[in-house]
């Protein structure tokens, strides 16, 4: 059971990493899509780029399908494949944007992008926002301790001088 402990928490990591990251690939490929970069130089540029923090789950997918498209798997295929491999609805609706658009030519790509970014900066914000709400949620444990042991050193004193 601990050894399966483990695991789960090495996937919700991953599922919080993934999650986090969301908002910033959206956003870095519409900006190469606005450029008029297409989209597998998007996708390349974006993978090699700079990302925030030590270990970036989505950099490490996105460079698997680089290898992908590097050894001549079908562009739609990698990001269909994607999508699924990171295993989150907003993955899987984000290789589905990349894959339609190679197939049939979507020319509201960049506008669809765009709407997704603003709805990944959202879900950014909550996302953080309850991490704060959770953290302060720890804190009210050691405060109310610290708030007893304040009262304590107080009172004794003060009762101490009565009698």
């Amino acid at each position: 059971m601990l050894r399966f402990q483990g695991i789960r928490e090495k996937v919700a990591e991953r599922d919080a990493g993934l999650e986090a990251e969301y908002s910033t690939l959206v956003t870095k490929l519409t900006l190469y899509l606005g450029a008029g970069v297409s989209i597998k130089r998007a996708w390349l540029s974006t993978a090699a780029g700079q990302w925030s923090g030590k270990h970036s789950y989505v950099r490490e997918e996105m460079r698997l399908i680089c290898r992908e498209l590097e050894s001549g798997v079908y562009e739609d295929q990698c990001y269909e494949a994607f999508g699924w491999r990171c295993g989150r609805q907003e993955y899987i609706k984000l290789g589905a944007l990349l894959s339609q658009n190679l197939k049939k030519g979507n020319s509201a790509l960049l506008q669809c992008l765009r709407q997704e970014a603003k709805l990944a900066q959202e879900q950014q914000k909550h996302i953080v926002r309850r991490k704060g709400e959770e953290a302060s949620a720890k804190l009210l444990g050691p405060m109310i301790l610290l708030l007893g042991m304040i009262l304590i050193v107080i009172m004794v004193p003060a009762f101490q001088n009565i009698g």
